[in-house]
């Protein structure tokens, strides 16, 4: 199954091949994702395809000590996607707030990994999220 996301005025964009939709989005508890809004889904072994229209109007911003880069649009500040380098391998996640539908998942559960060093986030990110992820 192919599921797509995007920001509000469709600069950036993924596209999701996965195979199961009973995931349960994360609603983490730091000051960016819910500053953002941001509720995440993602499933090991699944792909994303990250494309901007207006490479210039992409943005890139970097949370935490742990690696985590969070891909927004520039023009309409919706943060799309997040992703982490772990060991040559990029690893991410989708906003779910950015599918177009989101009404497949459950209610988000709060997720709180402050008390994770960088190195149980990597793992964790690792064994949760997709990956591979490519970027057009």
């Amino acid at each position: 199954m192919t599921l797509s996301a995007a920001c509000a005025c469709n600069n950036l964009s993924v596209v999701w091949r996965t195979v199961d939709l009973s995931l349960v989005p994360r609603a983490c508890q730091c000051d960016y994702c819910r500053g953002k809004q941001a509720v995440w889904v993602s499933k090991q072994g699944s792909a994303l395809k990250v494309t901007a229209l207006r490479q210039a109007l992409h943005r890139v911003v970097e949370q935490g000590g742990a690696g985590a880069r969070f891909h927004e649009c520039a023009n309409c500040a919706a943060v799309v996607c997040v992703t982490a380098e772990i060991e040559g391998e990029t690893y991410g996640a989708v906003n779910v707030r950015c599918l177009q539908r989101t009404e497949q998942f459950p209610q988000p559960v709060e997720t709180d990994t402050s008390g994770l060093g960088a190195e149980e986030k990597r793992a964790r990110w690792r064994a949760n999220w997709c990956c591979p992820v490519h970027f057009s």
